[in-house]
């Protein structure tokens, strides 16, 4: 009755972002490629500046695509497997105790994140921030809620792994 049952352990796919950052950079090379591709059948065929015009700012756009999605590849591999190694490596800080819940995010979100007490430590778990660490709000179903005995493993203040005592699980 006293076992602690592990909820949520981050992984290289933790809440989805790896498959995110990949979709979004398939656009961006894709978008580049086509650019490319009509700009070499526009030089080819010689029409006019306008077509070179949109190859190129097909290309443009695509560039421009992959840079702004470069952060979330960033959080999506380099974040993740640091996060990962830590965790691995026993350097993450534990800390154990009955959850208090001093504030909720509500289910749209448009505020802070649920802020919890563990111990002597507070933490943020906000649902709609790009993070491999655990995310679920009490809102969308997560498991720190109050009066909840939990042991959590984290690092920087990004929760890398959550156990819960197994009876209180099912709340």
């Amino acid at each position: 009755m006293n076992e602690l049952r592990t909820v949520f352990d981050i992984t290289v796919g933790s809440n989805g972002i790896g498959d995110d950052a990949w979709f979004r950079m398939a656009i961006g090379i894709g978008a580049a490629i086509a650019g490319m591709v009509w700009l070499v059948r526009v030089w080819r065929m010689q029409a006019g500046w306008r077509q070179m015009f949109n190859a190129a700012s097909l290309i443009g756009f695509g560039a421009i695509w992959l840079i702004v999605t470069l952060p979330l590849w960033n959080v999506a591999t380099s974040d993740t497997d640091r996060l990962l190694l830590i965790q691995l490596s026993g350097q993450s800080e534990v800390t154990e105790g009955a959850v208090h819940v001093t504030h909720m995010q509500p289910l749209h979100g448009h505020a802070a994140g649920d802020k919890i007490i563990v111990g002597d430590r507070q933490f943020e778990i906000n649902y709609f921030m790009v993070t491999p660490g655990y995310r679920q709000t009490i809102a969308h179903g997560g498991a720190l809620r109050e009066g909840v005995y939990a042991r959590l493993h984290h690092y920087d203040g990004v929760i890398i792994k959550v156990e819960v005592r197994s009876d209180a699980a099912s709340h």
